[in-house]
C-alpha cells in the first residue's frame, strides 16, 4: 500500500484522489473506498477509483469482501490530483462454506481425472479419479473451507495442461470452481519466486547483509539483489547487516508468480 504525491492538474481549487486497489497485482472490483469516514466510492472492474473533494489531508479506508481492511493517507493540493494506490491482503473466516471442483476440457465435456490443489488459509490437495469433487462415489461433498478467496490448481491430467481458477466462498454457501483444461503439456509451477533488493536509506545496495527465509540463509548479489524459488504460502523473512537496524516480516508468495520485495535498512545511530 502506498501513496504518491500530486501528479496531475484539476480545475481551479478543486482536488481529486485517484487510485487502484489490487490483490497481488490483480485488480479488486467493487471495493469500497471511504475518505475521512464520509465520502465513499467503489472500484471499477479494473480496480480503479476516483473522488473529487476539497484540498486537504485525508485518511483513506478500503474494504472488500474476503480481504483485511487497508488504510493510507494522502495530501491533495488545490488544483491537483493525488494518487493513492492500495494493496489488499486476503482474509478468511470465521464462517465456512463448501467448495466443489469440476475439471473439464476447455468449453466443457466429461470431467477429466486429475489432481487438485486449493490454496487459501490452508492448503488441501487430492486426486480426483473421476475429475470432480464431489463425484457420487469417493466423496459426497466438496471441500469444507473458510469463507474467503480460494485459488484452485488442477494438474496431472493426462493429455491436458494444468488449469487454474480463483473463486470466492461465502459462509454457508456451496460454490463451484469449474476449471477448464487446455490440451497440451504445460504445467503451472508448484512454487513462486521471491525476488528483491536490500538497500540503505539512500537506496544504495547493501551487499554484505544477511537474509534468511524461514531460517534458511539466502545469497545476496553485489547489487544487493536476491532471488529464490519457494513454496506457495507465507514465509518469514529476516534481514540484518552490520551497522544497520534489522528488519523482519511475513511475505506472501504465490505459485507461478513473482513477489518483489524492497528491504530498506536504517543505519544505527
Amino acid at each position: 500500500m502506498h501513496t504518491v504525491g500530486a501528479v496531475g492538474a484539476a480545475d481551479a481549487d478543486d482536488a481529486e484522489i485517484v487510485g487502484t486497489v489490487t490483490d497481488f497485482g490483480v485488480p479488486v472490483a467493487d471495493a469500497t473506498v471511504t475518505v475521512d469516514g464520509d465520502t465513499t466510492t467503489t472500484t471499477d472492474d479494473d480496480g480503479s477509483y476516483s473522488t473529487s473533494l476539497e484540498p486537504g489531508s485525508y485518511a483513506v479506508l478500503v474494504t472488500a469482501a474476503g480481504y483485511d481492511e487497508a488504510r493510507t493517507s494522502v495530501v491533495v493540493e488545490p488544483g491537483t490530483t493525488a494518487t493513492a494506490d492500495v494493496q489488499l491482503d486476503p482474509a478468511w473466516g470465521p464462517g465456512m462454506g463448501d467448495l466443489e471442483v469440476f475439471a473439464t476440457p476447455v468449453g466443457g465435456g466429461p470431467t477429466v481425472p486429475s489432481y487438485v490443489t486449493i490454496y487459501g488459509d490452508e492448503e488441501y490437495g487430492t486426486f480426483l479419479p473421476r475429475g470432480a469433487i464431489p463425484d457420487d462415489r469417493s466423496w459426497d461433498r466438496g471441500f469444507l473451507v473458510s469463507e474467503g478467496w480460494w485459488e484452485v490448481r488442477v494438474s496431472s491430467a493426462n493429455g491436458y495442461s494444468d488449469g487454474y481458477e480463483r473463486i470466492y466462498v461465502e459462509e454457508g454457501e456451496t460454490v463451484l470452481a469449474w476449471v477448464e483444461l487446455p490440451e497440451g503439456e504445460e504445467t503451472i509451477s508448484w512454487t513462486g519466486t521471491l525476488k528483491g533488493r536490500i538497500v540503505d536509506n539512500t537506496d544504495e545496495p547493501i551487499d554484505d547483509a544477511t537474509l534468511t527465509v524461514d531460517g534458511e540463509r539466502i545469497p545476496i548479489d553485489d547489487d544487493g539483489g536476491f532471488e529464490r524459488d519457494v513454496d506457495h504460502g507465507r514465509h518469514e523473512v529476516a534481514v540484518t547487516a552490520t551497522g544497520y537496524y534489522g528488519k523482519q516480516g511475513v511475505v506472501d508468495v504465490r505459485f507461478a508468480r513473482t513477489t518483489n520485495v524492497l528491504v530498506r535498512l536504517d543505519p544505527e545511530q
